[in-house]
């Protein structure tokens, strides 16, 4: 069965030596890709699509959606059951992001945007005062 493997980095760089390991460990050029809000002109609800597309489940799509918009830059590649702990070796060998650590970083994010809001808050509470 062909399954789709996808993980996340922090700079761009690192993806795309993931893509040359990738190749150079026997993957065809058209099963592997980086997904990229930026270098695709994607936006996240096209990555979501193509995520689940791929047959990732609607919360780790919107996990790794949600990571490409924070600036992380995604490799998917497709591969059979036999080839697939060889893909996961190779990525984790580059420092793929866990799901673990997305949710984390996806939570980091929401208690900014919370900080933000209770500034903005708090600065149109002075401005009233005035």
């Amino acid at each position: 069965m062909i399954s789709s493997i996808i993980s996340a980095y922090d700079k761009p760089t690192v993806a795309r030596e993931v893509i040359v390991d990738l190749i150079e460990a026997g993957c065809d050029e058209d099963d592997v890709e980086i997904l990229d809000s930026a270098s695709d002109d994607a936006d996240e609800d096209e990555i979501m699509e193509d995520l689940l597309d791929r047959g990732l489940s609607l919360e780790d799509a919107e996990l790794y959606a949600e990571a490409a918009r924070l600036g992380k830059t995604l490799v998917a590649a497709r591969a059979d059951d036999v080839v697939a702990p060889d893909v996961e070796a190779i990525m984790e060998r580059h420092g793929a992001i866990s799901l673990e650590d997305l949710e984390a970083l996806r939570d980091e994010g929401l208690d900014e945007d919370e900080d933000e809001d209770e500034d903005l808050d708090l600065a149109e509470d002075e401005e009233d005062k005035d």
